[in-house]
């Protein structure tokens, strides 16, 4: 099985779901690209995407473009969904909820990582 892993700022060593995503992708001999240089080609050439994080326009891009091709979606969140962290600048997150929201309910897989 193809598969494609998709994160936002794969280039910034900072990024902790970047790092963590290199790790699984390397694990599952896949690729892996960042969600701003995304194409509807990478998109199209595999079997199932795998995309990290939430709460970011060019992750719903990356989302719409998948479920557009008729992908398997996998949302893998990275605790962002945790009641902490929702807490933490919740009034930013609450305009955006329903988009996020959306997304999650037509993904096949939501991998969480926190309750």
């Amino acid at each position: 099985m193809n598969v494609l892993h998709v994160v936002n700022g794969l280039d910034n060593l900072a990024n902790g779901i970047a790092v963590a995503a290199k790790l699984l992708a390397g694990e599952q001999c896949a690729r892996i690209a960042d969600a701003k240089l995304l194409t509807t080609t990478d998109v199209k050439s595999v079997d199932e995407v795998w995309v990290h994080s939430c709460w970011i326009p060019q992750v719903w891009w990356a989302c719409l473009r998948a479920i557009r091709e008729h992908k398997r979606l996998v949302r893998m969140v990275h605790g962002n969904l945790d009641p902490l962290r929702l807490e933490y600048h919740g009034w930013k997150k609450r305009p955006v909820g329903p988009i996020e929201r959306f997304f999650l309910r037509r993904a096949d897989l939501i991998v969480a990582t926190c309750e």
